[in-house]
């Protein structure tokens, strides 16, 4: 009994009941005439051809009628593989009731007993062909749609490394179409919470993804202009595992802005307000001042004036008695003016008199004394006051 080195436990038969229990599909080639020699059991079934059936027949009777899988491409495919030792391909094999197969076949050399043959192995990759095909139809409409929406999507990694962005989100975050993004952190200030604080970390705001959150972007575009992106965060599952993060998003700019600016309309308003205010108290406080400080200005300098013009006219005054009692009799002390002139010292005599004519008692209108014919009313030409009388006459 033959058994293997390198596992003892087999024997040759049990070698062949390996291959006949496979379920990959197994053709034998002659390595010089490329006729087959030998097919398992799985690849019976799925060519729907007997061993028999199948030693006699061609590439042309077994294959696609399409040019690719022309009978000259598969015997070249595998006289490559024999002299190479392995080659691949896509194959088409046509059933035996006329269905397409497209298949992944492998042609290896292998060395029998009787010479060298190639062993193809090969395996129905119909299914596989079809999701791809679906998967290929799906990028392509994803493709689409991120080239002619509006919408700002953006996938990230857990790392937070942009992995698919719509045409518009790279326009919104400034970043170049040409290349990969990158990290979502070195394209804008994130933050947290519909009234956001400061800009956090992404370990942060993957954190509180659970399953969703809100989340606002501070974006710094290539040219200086600055704008804002508000919308969610949500963590999309793969299986046990978090695969990664969609991020939907919408401008708000012209809402920042206008929030902005009725700021700063409203701090000029504040400024204007204090401003008035302290007009007013000022005025208020002038007023308050002005009026005491007026009048008591008005009081000194009344004051003042008034010391000093009684300083200088009251010995004149003196004077100007002293000039009067020495007058004759008859004549006015003042020079230009009358002695006529009644004063108003001596309205009582005066009226006094004018009853006593009345009745009988006085025929004169005027008194006189040392002083002189006075009459009332008489005054300084100088200081208007009235002139006194220096004598001891009754009369005055």
């Amino acid at each position: 009994m033959v058994v293997d080195p390198q596992a003892p436990e087999l024997t040759v038969s049990d070698f062949r009941s390996l291959a006949l229990a496979t379920n990959t599909c197994l053709l034998l080639h002659d390595a010089a005439t490329k006729r087959i020699l030998w097919a398992n059991p799985a690849a019976c079934e799925l060519l729907g051809w007997s061993v028999a059936e199948l030693r006699p027949l061609t590439a042309s009777d077994m294959s696609s009628s399409a040019q690719q899988y022309d009978r000259v491409l598969g015997r070249a495919w595998l006289q490559v593989a024999a002299e190479t030792g392995v080659n691949r391909i896509e194959w088409h094999y046509r059933t035996r009731d006329g269905r397409v197969i497209p298949t992944e076949a492998v042609a290896v050399r292998v060395e029998l007993a009787q010479g060298p043959a190639l062993l193809v192995h090969f395996r129905d990759i119909e299914r596989e062909q079809a999701i791809e095909r679906q998967l290929r139809l799906t990028t392509s409409y994803v493709e689409s749609l991120a080239q002619h929406t509006s919408t700002i999507a953006v996938m990230l990694d857990a790392a937070g490394v942009v992995r698919f962005a719509t045409d518009t989100a790279l326009a919104a975050l400034g970043a170049p179409a040409e290349r990969e993004p990158g990290r979502l952190e070195d394209l804008a200030r994130i933050t947290v919470g519909s009234a956001p604080g400061g800009p956090v970390g992404w370990t942060a705001v993957a954190a509180t993804a659970a399953p969703v959150t809100h989340v606002q972007l501070d974006v710094t575009r290539p040219g200086g202009e600055r704008a804002w992106l508000e919308g969610t965060l949500e963590a999309v599952q793969g299986g046990d595992e978090q695969d990664g993060f969609l991020m939907i998003l919408h401008d708000v700019s012209d809402r920042v802005h206008g929030q902005l600016r009725r700021q700063r309309e409203l701090h000029q308003e504040n400024y204007l307000a204090r401003y008035n205010a302290m007009g007013d108290m000022a005025m208020a406080i002038a007023h308050e001042l002005g009026q005491p400080l007026a009048a008591a200005y008005n009081f000194l300098a009344g004051a003042a004036a008034r010391a000093r013009t009684a300083g200088v006219r009251r010995p004149r005054a003196r004077t100007r008695s002293r000039t009067a009692s020495r007058a004759p009799p008859g004549r006015s002390s003042v020079p230009g003016r009358s002695s006529t002139r009644s004063g108003r010292s001596w309205g009582t005599s005066s009226r006094s008199s004018a009853r006593r004519t009345s009745t009988g008692s006085s025929t004169s209108a005027s008194t006189s004394c040392s002083c002189g014919p006075r009459t009332p009313g008489s005054r300084s030409a100088w200081t208007s006051r009235p002139i006194p009388c220096t004598c001891a006459a009754s009369a005055c």
